[in-house]
């Protein structure tokens, strides 16, 4: 049994793969988290295999981790990708190689967090690259924090907004960001798409209804799957 481990920005992903397959899969918030040793699973893993772009975090759950089992844990680095550069997000290396695993190279991953990232395998296996954007939630943070009269928006995943004109300023606000963000993704994957011709799969808490509208696969465990394959 393997345990694999993301800690992103806002939220904890784990799960435990057995012979391949992805068991008991979980996402915390980090404001949520009251106890982090209660989520690990009681059983002895093998492997502890972590990604993390929360850098105060891991010596936190390595401690942890060590204490629980016994056993250190195995932090992925860009290394594992080809032609990747040295200070690549470590979720986004995860991302690429579960990618790989999935579906086979060429393979472009769009991953909606707290930032939206874009990245390309080739069709040899090599990082062709990547965008890094703010992402929906964040943006909407931003328009929050940055005025004085428009609300936080909360859920914007759960919206039906069928068309983009809107009459209310929260709907406005979610049609700028739900369609804006559908429209930016689908002019930069097509660009990528004319040059690399590559399997999409979006992944990503906030990424399900727009990989719906984009006909785009969506996983929400990619991640998990790349850390099990680095093994």
């Amino acid at each position: 049994m393997n345990l694999c481990i993301n800690i992103g920005n806002n939220n904890i992903l784990l799960g435990t793969f057995v012979k391949g397959k992805l068991l008991n899969p979980l996402r915390i918030s980090h404001k949520t988290l009251v106890d982090v040793k209660a989520i690990f699973p009681t059983k002895k893993p093998e492997h502890i295999i972590i990604s993390s772009v929360v850098p105060d975090k891991n010596e936190l759950f390595t401690s942890i981790l060590e204490a629980v089992y016994g056993m250190s844990s195995e932090f992925i680095t860009p290394k594992l990708l080809n032609g990747s550069y040295p200070s690549m997000g470590a979720d986004r290396v995860a991302n690429l190689l579960g990618g790989k695993k999935l579906l086979g190279p060429p393979v472009c991953v769009i991953d909606f967090g707290t930032a939206t990232t874009i990245d390309v395998l080739d069709k040899n296996n090599k990082y062709a690259g990547g965008i890094i954007l703010p992402g929906i939630q964040t943006g909407i943070m931003a328009l929050h924090n940055s005025t004085a009269l428009l609300p936080e928006i909360d859920n914007i995943n759960k919206t039906n907004l069928k068309t983009i004109l809107q009459k209310t300023t929260k709907e406005c606000i979610e049609s700028g960001v739900y369609w804006g963000e559908y429209n930016r993704i689908k002019g930069l994957t097509n660009d990528i798409k004319k040059q690399f011709n590559p399997h999409f799969v979006v992944t990503g808490g906030m990424g399900e209804k727009l990989a719906t509208l984009l006909n785009f696969e969506y996983n929400p465990y990619l991640t998990l799957y790349g850390l099990n394959s680095s093994i």
